[in-house]
């Protein structure tokens, strides 16, 4: 079984590590996006279990009043997991 992902996820973000209080203004909210693509392999180890070896990329898009703090105007990340399913 091979299973893939793709994701777009814009959300309103605020800069990372300002305290949140319900006193302060905590300042403008920022749009920011991501986009995400992934795949699963799973492979029969046994009569009902499988073991699954997959992969995720992303790319982030941060204007540039954020782009400082996240390293840049688009900064990526990779995940790599495994998974024992149980059929």
């Amino acid at each position: 079984m091979v299973a893939e992902h793709l994701g777009l996820d814009p959300r309103q973000r605020r800069p990372r590590g300002l305290e949140l209080s319900q006193d302060i203004d905590h300042g403008p909210a920022f749009r920011v996006g991501k986009i995400s693509v992934g795949g699963l392999r799973d492979f029969r180890i046994a009569e009902h279990f499988s073991l699954g070896v997959g992969g995720l990329l992303a790319v982030n898009f941060v204007p540039d009043g954020l782009a400082p703090l996240y390293g840049g105007r688009n900064p990526t990340g990779a995940m790599g997991f495994v998974r024992l399913k149980l059929d």
